[in-house]
């Protein structure tokens, strides 16, 4: 894949929203443990809290701004973060055949590389789909793989003779145009 055919990186407070549930425990645990002997219990309790919710809350929102931008920008640059497989190889390989990575436009279908975590480096040569047709909306189990991250969507077309799913950040399919007018409950097992 050519250079601008990679994903932007998350910035600071989009990193900081996402990581949110890890550091916002300590950030109330620890004022709380200092301050409980001297304010007791409950208002310690509520010292702690109440800077540690904002602190959360402010990173939501400023991390939800800087995800809609970069995914804007992605999509304009034709580019978006995708989990994609052949579902007719799903139990032979690990993860049932989901591979993590960025899924380009090409003038005849889609470029998909895969990469190494979310935004490292590729693996292997990038995957040609040529002339997909759509199938519309696709169900999809959350639990299949860690690739899979809470509130994605699948769209399925059909590559040559063999079915090809792609899932993903639901932004990011609406942008491309690549979501199917058929509804995920209405979609063929």
């Amino acid at each position: 894949m050519n250079a601008d055919a990679t994903l932007l990186p998350p910035r600071i407070w989009e990193k900081l929203w996402v990581s949110s549930p890890y550091w916002f425990g300590a950030a109330v645990f620890f004022p709380w443990t200092m301050l409980r002997d001297e304010l007791g219990w409950g208002s310690a309790a509520a010292v702690a809290l109440v800077p540690a919710m904002v602190a959360a809350l402010l990173a939501r929102r400023a991390g939800r701004k800087q995800r809609l931008r970069r995914i804007e920008a992605n999509i304009a640059r034709g580019v978006i973060e995708a989990v994609v497989r052949y579902p007719d190889e799903a139990g032979a390989a690990p993860n049932s055949g989901w591979r993590a990575g960025c899924l380009a436009l090409t003038d005849s279908g889609f470029r998909f590389q895969q990469l190494r975590g979310r935004t490292s480096g590729p693996v292997g040569a990038p995957l040609q789909i040529r002339h997909p047709r759509p199938l519309g909306a696709r169900p999809l189990r959350q639990r299949e793989a860690p690739e899979l991250e809470q509130g994605f969507q699948a769209v399925g077309f059909t590559v040559g003779q063999r079915p090809f799913e792609v899932a993903g950040d639901p932004l990011y399919l609406r942008g491309l145009g690549l979501r199917g007018d058929v509804d995920v409950d209405d979609a063929p097992p």
